[in-house]
């Protein structure tokens, strides 16, 4: 008698073939080994995109000449080894980048200052049109300015000073009509101003010491009505100030010091009724001191050492009631010393050495109770020292070396109690003794060499 086969008995031998079959597969696929012991796990973050495969045309917040100017600094500047990086070609957001800051759909702002940026300013910047802050100072950034930044119109701020970048100023620069700062100081700067800058007429600020500038200094400066600080300082420039500067009425800070400019003072400037810094040092200027800087009633530092000055000091500076430091050493100037500079109540250093200053030190130089630093070294003056001076109370240095002052030391000058340095070598006609108040100032070095006085007991 036949008997019926149970459902179970037929399967069998298909779930043998199933079985054999998952060996083999687990044979042949690696079963994945445990994570390390405090490895995070993915969470689904986006992988960054690989900046050798970087495509701009996955970025759609901005134009695609924007996305592709940037990509191009990046690479142009060994981005990979920038100080901050943050996002950059990781991201299809360009303006989530670090330094990047956009508006209306556009790069509006560019701060890659402090940041270690190498290799030259790529010229696709000047296609970012509506840029308003340019700032790459501060890095290792070489090679030429590019012309084609002139094509920044909206630009309000381009700084690129403290780098080493070389080759001349592109006079494109005096297309950004809108610019207000332009700051180039601290490269390797060569070749003439652009006269095309005068063209800037919303410019505050230009600032292009520290250069290796040559030429003259372009009259068409004179236009930029609005300028509140021009520095032109340590550079080659040449031949003769501008009159026109006078016409920079808000400028509050003019620095020429350390060219080889020659030629007069301009008494145009002394109709810059803001000017509160007027550095004019170390340079090759001949001729007088305009008394028309006497109006200046705005002024602080007055600097004009290191010229070939002749001729008097006006008078008419003893006008500047804010000066705080008048320096006019290592000039000619001659005759003496006007009592007016006693009238300066605020100033605190008046270094007059290295001239041919003539008769009495005035007593009114004792009113400047704020004076901390008296030098009247090297010249031709004569007579006694003046008690007076021994109302200097904040004074730390007084400086007297050869000239031709006579008679003794005043015991007043024991009052200077802050006093660390008197200078009264080379001269051989003073006498006596150092006055014991004097002696007792414990911080004091007092110099007589080639004088008749007696040291301290």
């Amino acid at each position: 008698m036949r008997t019926k086969r149970s459902s179970l008995a037929v399967l069998a031998p298909f779930a043998v073939v199933v079985l054999m079959l998952a060996a083999l597969l687990g044979a042949c696929v690696p079963i994945p080994a445990p994570l390390p012991a405090g490895t995070p796990v993915p969470t689904g973050a986006p992988v960054p995109l690989p900046e050798s495969t970087f495509d701009c045309n996955t970025v759609t917040e901005i134009p695609l000449v924007e996305c592709e100017a940037l990509v191009t600094l990046y690479r142009s500047t060994d981005g990979e080894n920038w100080t901050r990086n943050s996002s950059w070609l990781a991201t299809d957001a360009p303006c989530s980048w670090e330094g990047v800051t956009c508006g209306d759909g556009h790069v509006r702002e560019l701060r890659l200052d402090q940041n270690q940026l190498s290799g030259s300013i790529p010229p696709e910047l000047g296609n970012l049109e509506n840029l308003q802050v340019l700032r790459v100072d501060n890095n290792q950034l070489s090679g030429s300015i590019p012309p084609e930044l002139g094509n920044l119109k909206h630009l309000t701020e381009l700084s690129l000073y403290d780098n080493p970048l070389t080759g001349s100023i592109p006079p494109e620069l005096g297309n950004l009509e809108n610019l207000r700062e332009l700051q180039l100081f601290g490269n390797r700067l060569t070749g003439s101003i652009p006269p095309e800058l005068g063209n800037l007429e919303n410019l505050t600020w230009l600032e292009l010491s520290h250069l290796q500038l040559n030429g003259r200094i372009p009259a068409e400066l004179g236009n930029l009505g609005r300028l509140t600080g021009l520095n032109l300082s340590s550079n080659q420039l040449s031949g003769s100030i501008p009159p026109e500067l006078g016409d920079l009425e808000n400028l509050t800070q003019l620095s020429l010091d350390g060219n080889p400019l020659g030629g007069s003072i301009p008494l145009e400037l002394g109709n810059l009724k803001n000017l509160t810094v007027l550095g004019l040092d170390n340079n090759q200027l001949s001729g007088s001191i305009p008394p028309e800087l006497g109006n200046l009633e705005s002024l602080k530092v007055l600097l004009l050492f290191g010229n070939e000055l002749t001729g008097n000091i006006p008078s008419e500076l003893g006008n500047l009631k804010n000066l705080g430091q008048l320096e006019l050493s290592s000039n000619q100037l001659s005759e003496s010393i006007p009592p007016e500079l006693g009238n300066l109540e605020n100033l605190t250093v008046l270094s007059l050495g290295g001239n041919q200053l003539s008769e009495d030190i005035p007593p009114e130089l004792g009113s400047l109770e704020n004076l901390i630093q008296l030098l009247l070294s090297q010249n031709q003056l004569s007579g006694s020292i003046p008690p007076e001076l021994g109302n200097l109370e904040s004074l730390t240095w007084l400086a007297l070396t050869d000239n031709q002052l006579s008679g003794s030391i005043p015991p007043e000058l024991g009052n200077l109690q802050n006093l660390e340095a008197l200078d009264l070598g080379g001269n051989q006609q003073l006498s006596g003794s150092i006055p014991p108040e004097l002696c007792g100032l414990p911080s004091l070095e007092i110099r007589i060499e080639n004088t008749q006085v007696e040291p301290c007991e």
